[in-house]
Parts: C-alpha cells; sequence; structure tokens
C-alpha cells in the first residue's frame, strides 16, 4: 500500500485546509459564535457536507465565506502538529515543500498571515489563488508533474492535478464526505502515516 520511493520525488505540494490545520473545527466554532446554532449546542466533528448544512440548517453561502474571511477563524485556527511534523521530515530529506491553497481575497490575506506567522522554515514555495465568485476546487491549472507529490483532503484537487503521486488527506474523519467519497488511491489520517508512504 505504501509504495512511493522517497528517492523519485523531488516536490511535495500540501493543501492548507484540512491538511495542515484543522480547519472545520474552526470553522464551525466561528459560525456559532457569530450566528448561533439554532439554540442547540454545538457538537464538533458532524459535518460531511461541503456546505455545512447538515450541522448548521439555517446556513447561507454568503455565510461561509465571511466566516472563511474573518479574522476570528484565524485567530482560533489549529495546525494538525504531526502533519507538520511529516513536512518537516519530508524537508529534512531533501525535498521541495509548495504549500498551494485556494481561496477568497479575504481568506487568502489572513491565511498569508497566519502561515507567514505560524509555518516559518516549513515550505519553500507558497502559491495562494481565488477569486471573488465561488472557489471551485480544482488544481488543473498548476503545473506539477513527474517527481511530484499532491496532498489534499478534496478529491477533486486531486482528480484534476497533473502530479505524479496523490495522496488523499483523511484528518478530519475517515468517514467518506462529500469532498472526498469514492476515492481510491492512497490515503492518510496522521502525519505518521504519511512518513510510512515514503519508507
Amino acid at each position: 500500500m505504501y509504495d512511493i520511493d522517497i528517492n523519485k520525488i523531488d516536490t511535495v505540494v500540501v493543501d492548507f485546509d484540512e491538511t495542515l490545520v484543522k480547519s472545520i473545527d474552526a470553522f464551525q466554532k466561528t459560525y456559532y459564535y457569530y450566528y448561533g446554532n439554532n439554540g442547540s449546542k454545538l457538537e464538533l466533528g458532524n459535518v460531511r457536507k461541503w456546505n455545512f448544512d447538515d450541522v448548521f440548517k439555517d446556513i447561507k453561502p454568503h455565510r461561509v465565506e465571511t466566516v472563511f474571511g474573518s479574522k476570528f477563524f484565524f485567530d482560533i485556527l489549529q495546525p494538525y502538529q504531526d502533519m507538520l511534523d511529516a513536512i518537516k521530515w519530508l524537508k529534512s530529506k531533501g525535498k521541495k515543500i509548495v504549500i498551494l491553497s485556494l481561496g477568497t481575497p479575504k481568506n487568502l490575506q489572513y491565511k498569508s498571515e497566519f502561515i507567514d506567522k505560524n509555518f516559518s522554515g516549513l515550505y519553500d514555495y507558497l502559491i495562494l489563488a481565488g477569486s471573488e465568485d465561488t472557489v471551485k476546487m480544482d488544481k488543473s491549472i498548476f503545473n506539477y508533474s513527474k517527481g511530484c507529490v499532491l496532498i489534499d483532503d478534496n478529491k477533486n484537487n486531486l482528480l484534476t492535478s497533473q502530479c505524479e503521486f496523490k495522496i488523499l488527506s483523511r484528518l478530519y474523519t475517515d468517514e467518506e464526505c462529500e469532498w472526498n467519497a469514492d476515492w481510491n488511491g492512497l490515503e492518510i489520517k496522521n502525519g505518521n502515516e504519511l512518513i510510512n508512504i515514503f519508507r
């Protein structure tokens, strides 16, 4: 199962949300803080739909973008420490690390500041891209191919990528969700599993 020869890769491209950081938990806490949850207690870990309407019944699309583009969201956002350790390990093996993330302009502004503050020395390149409109999960425009690994929580980002190797991040939950259902390739549930893929 774990069969990527570390000597055959030179670049590791890593997604940000739900690959390096716990975005879904931070989103739920931020939404609850701003908008409440119809009087019920917030229980983290129940999200299985990309628009969060399985947890927040009254949610509107513009509120999703507002939360992801809020300072409060980034103030409470926490990293997956074991993933950071795994990325540091890959970097110590001489691999170029690229953080590649999509978002709206406000989201990307705060994301850039968060990465600058918390991930200094972790990466070689930072690529942030997006638009004012609804962000499309598609990483085909980024031309990485042979000798490249993409680690991402969104199946469509993996399918549209030109990277030679693709790994699905299931750090949030190992249950299938809208954004990762029916993936048949390599996947990880923690940073140790990522390291073991290359051993």
